[in-house]
Formats: structure tokens, sequence, C-alpha cells
């Protein structure tokens, strides 16, 4: 027997299987892919705490809203004049309350208009996340 045949013979006889380098392409090709969704993952939590936050600031909005219309016309915060409400959570509502309208024209004021803003705080800076007037009508 030759080499050639004897290499031929090898051939024939071994396994076939991946070769080093056909293993270590899909290995670099699965963990691209596992970075991406990894990445994808992290992206969608932070989006995710975003929403949460700012809904939360939306629902203490409303609450300070239905407290607004259940308050007398001459409680101190529904004065003419900017009257900005500091919460905890890092919110800021801010309210303007117009002066009083007289609509029907009968020298009696029927209602006032009331501009409410909340804030969140973002970083060093305050980003609007809701705004809204309402008016409250006078006795």
């Amino acid at each position: 027997m030759t080499n050639a045949e004897s290499a031929g013979a090898i051939r024939k006889t071994a396994s076939p299987g991946f070769s080093l380098i056909e293993v270590l392409v899909s290995l670099a090709v699965f963990s691209i892919g596992v970075a991406a969704i990894t990445t994808a993952i992290i992206a969608a939590s932070g989006t995710s705490r975003t929403t949460a936050r700012a809904d939360q600031s939306i629902l203490r909005g409303q609450e300070v809203l239905e407290q607004l219309a259940a308050m007398p016309m001459d409680a101190p915060v529904l004065q003419t004049g900017g009257t900005p409400v500091i919460d905890a959570d890092d919110r800021k509502i801010e309210l303007e309350v117009f002066d009083p309208v007289d609509a029907d024209g009968d020298g009696h004021d029927d209602y006032k208009t009331i501009y409410m803003r909340v804030l969140e705080k973002k970083g060093d800076d305050y980003q609007l996340r809701m705004e809204n007037f309402f008016r409250k009508s006078l006795p």
C-alpha cells in the first residue's frame, strides 16, 4: 500500500464531524445572538421603569385635580396666582389660578380656570408629564 492509498484509507475510516474552525464560528454567531437578546431585555426593562414613573406622575396629578375640585373656592390654594406644590417623589405640581370669569354677563362671577402641570425630575431639570385645564364653578 502506498502513502496515498493509506491516507485515503484514513479519511474513509475517520468519523465525519465538525472542524475546530466550524465550532468556533458557530460559537461566535451564537454569542452575538445572546448579546443582542440581553441588550434588548435590558433596554426594555429601562423603558418599563420610565413608563411606570410617568404613570405614577399622571395618577398623582389626577389625585390633585380631584382634591382641588372638592375644595371650597376660598381655599388659599385656589386664589388667583401661581401656587407650586412640591411632591416628595421628585415631582413638582404647578398650579396657576386665573381671575374669575363672568361668562353670562350678570355681574356675578361664574367660574375660575385652573391650569395644572405635573413635572417629573430628570437629572437637574424637570420634564413635563401632564398638563390640564379645568374650570371650577363659583357658588
